[in-house]
């Protein structure tokens, strides 16, 4: 072989081995918690809490089948400015109440957090579970809720509508 022929070999050689390197590496996932939060409207699905509540002798967890049918068909939208919409939905417990209310939320560094600031409360929320169609989190909340104090968690599931 010549100085070229070999030259080239080696040319052609490392342009292949680049380009089989690039075609073989995994597309990566560039969807982020705050991409899949944003642009839809969330419904809430599920509201349960453990321990069980006991209120004179009754124990339930699953506070969803005790809401109002008006507060069930309400929507929550995050939008990507950070700024977030609450609809009251096709039916409004108090039909004084405006149609949507407006508030703030963001996400902590890692994207595991979401807090929440309407009517000028602000609670964080834990994200356990994301996708394009359901946004489940959790939070804590010490309370007296009959049977004295206890601490409770409870887990929501919001399904996007």
């Amino acid at each position: 072989m010549t100085k070229i022929q070999i030259r080239t070999f080696f040319i052609v050689l490392l342009s292949g081995l680049i380009l089989a390197g690039t075609s073989c590496k995994k597309d990566e996932d560039k969807t982020t918690n705050k991409d899949l939060l944003t642009g839809k409207n969330w419904k809430m699905t599920a509201f349960t809490v453990n321990p069980p509540v006991v209120i004179e002798g009754i124990s339930f967890s699953d506070f969803y089948a005790f809401m109002p049918a008006c507060t069930k068909d309400n929507l929550t939208k995050f939008n990507s400015d950070g700024t977030t919409n609450f609809d009251e939905g096709a039916t409004k417990c108090d039909a004084g109440d405006p149609q949507t209310t407006y508030g703030t939320w963001s996400l902590n560094a890692d994207q595991t957090v979401l807090t929440v600031t309407a009517d000028g409360s602000t609670e964080a929320y834990t994200i356990s579970e994301l996708t394009d169609t359901t946004l489940k989190f959790t939070y804590t909340t010490t309370e007296d809720l009959g049977s004295g104090v206890q601490t409770y968690t409870s887990t929501v599931i919001f399904t996007k509508q």
